[in-house]
């Protein structure tokens, strides 16, 4: 195993192939990974799910068709896939709201449910190395772990 923490110099550096961070919102780090991603989790925020057309509820209801609305998802990680030069290959905004406890087993969800690759975790604020440790006994067991605390300034 393999935990290493990484100054703020060598954060955007290769080195893992998945990258977690918390809301882009609570996050200086997610702020400046956007960038990078051509504003992809920005333009994310936008996104509107779509709504049957008056046509189509009309259709629906002539013909007595029983149809359940679509119920947008809400604080779902968003993933966005990433090719060279950018050093890794997918990078997922976790929803934080506060709670590292919850954000931290969030992002082991994540990742198990990613084979367990390399990973990088950009953390929230209030969060801290031994919070991980404490709140993710697997994070301990990963390959190759990485992680950047919270820019303070």
């Amino acid at each position: 195993m393999k935990w290493t923490q990484l100054s703020n110099t060598s954060a955007f550096g290769p080195g893992s192939s998945l990258w977690l961070f918390p809301s882009i919102e609570k996050s200086d780090w997610a702020r400046r990974l956007d960038w990078y991603l051509n504003l992809q989790i920005s333009k994310s925020r936008s996104h509107e799910t779509k709504t049957w057309t008056e046509e189509i509820q009309a259709i629906i209801a002539e013909n007595e068709i029983e149809l359940k609305p679509f119920k947008p998802l809400k604080k779902q990680p968003l993933m966005v896939g990433t090719q060279r030069p950018l050093p890794f290959q997918q990078v997922v905004e976790i929803p934080y709201d506060g709670d590292g406890d919850s954000w931290i087993r969030s992002c082991e969800q994540v990742w198990k449910g990613l084979d367990h690759p390399s990973v990088r975790l950009f953390l929230p604020p209030t969060v801290s190395s031994s919070d991980i440790q404490s709140a993710s006994p697997a994070f301990r067991e990963a390959y190759d772990f990485s992680f950047i605390e919270a820019d303070k300034g």
